[in-house]
């Protein structure tokens, strides 16, 4: 699925496009094969999943199968609005989802 040729690997290029527009918010991407984690996390089986946990007080975000569009593009977009809402800190990628992508946000300026 990730490999070479794979459904999925573009995740590869879009980690090294994110490393390098968010240093200090780098994403990973972990291939699990595991059938009994996904049907643990109330995952279908048979269908893609990506899983992104932003912090560990919180439930992950996620996408699955055919109605949940995968592209690279919708990926980076996904990702990059997960993590500003999970980790509710104003910095580089924030900055690119309230500008870029016009989302809406409520900014608290505080001495440090």
């Amino acid at each position: 699925m990730i490999e070479e040729g794979g459904e999925l690997a573009y995740l590869h290029k879009l980690t090294t496009y994110d490393r390098f527009l968010y240093t200090d918010d780098p994403i990973l991407f972990f291939y699990n094969t595991d059938l009994q984690c996904k049907k643990d996390r109330g995952l279908k089986v048979d269908e893609p999943s990506v899983v992104l946990y932003v912090d560990q007080s919180m439930a992950p975000f996620v996408l699955q199968g055919p109605d949940d569009d995968m592209t690279m593009n919708t990926l980076f977009h996904w990702t990059s609005l997960s993590i500003t809402q999970g980790r509710m800190k104003y910095g580089r990628r924030a900055a690119a989802v309230m500008g870029t992508w016009k989302f809406n946000a409520l900014v608290y300026l505080v001495p440090e």
